[in-house]
């Protein structure tokens, strides 16, 4: 997702006097392709796609609004 298509929900977030937190599961393109290749045939997304997403999204920061970004990468939280 983009910076821009969350700050509609962080703002509305805001307003309501929510906290507003990230949790982000950072996981390499080819670490996504390759768990999506041993799904099942009715659950494999297309590699495209995921490739499209892969390269629109935005690394969440706490300058967005978030009040906590939490990351979890390779079996850890950062």
């Amino acid at each position: 997702m983009r910076v821009r298509h969350r700050a509609k929900i962080i703002s509305i977030a805001q307003r309501l006097g929510a906290s507003v937190e990230a949790v982000w599961i950072d996981t390499p393109l080819d670490v996504a392709i390759e768990r999506n290749a041993a799904r099942t045939p009715d659950k494999v997304v297309p590699t495209p796609a995921i490739v499209a997403v892969a390269q629109q999204f935005e690394e969440p920061t706490a300058a967005e609004g978030f009040n906590h970004v939490a990351v979890f990468d390779g079996g850890r939280w950062l």
